[in-house]
């Protein structure tokens, strides 16, 4: 299976945090994600040109900043969120 873009970690993302409610860590939610897109093992390792960081680690923070960006999730700090109540 082919990774897929950042825009189809959105929903799964937006519903992670909504399951938390509460500030957390980019990373404290992507077992969620995975999860939720149904992603393999294979397909988190996938690493971006250059190989610094995976594809997976980079579509996830991109998802979080375009949904802080929309108003959706509240950053707190870097790598940091909370959902928006009034939105969700």
């Amino acid at each position: 299976m082919s990774l897929p873009t950042f825009q189809n970690f959105l929903h799964p993302v937006l519903q992670a945090v909504a399951d938390r409610a509460t500030e957390l860590k980019t990373k404290d939610v992507a077992d969620d994600v995975a999860r939720k897109m149904n992603l393999s093992i294979e397909d988190r390792e996938i690493r971006i040109r250059g190989g610094t960081q995976t594809a997976f680690d980079n579509r996830l923070y991109w998802a979080f900043i375009y949904l802080q960006r929309a108003g959706l999730l509240k950053r707190i700090e870097r790598g940091v969120y909370s959902p928006m109540h009034d939105t969700m």
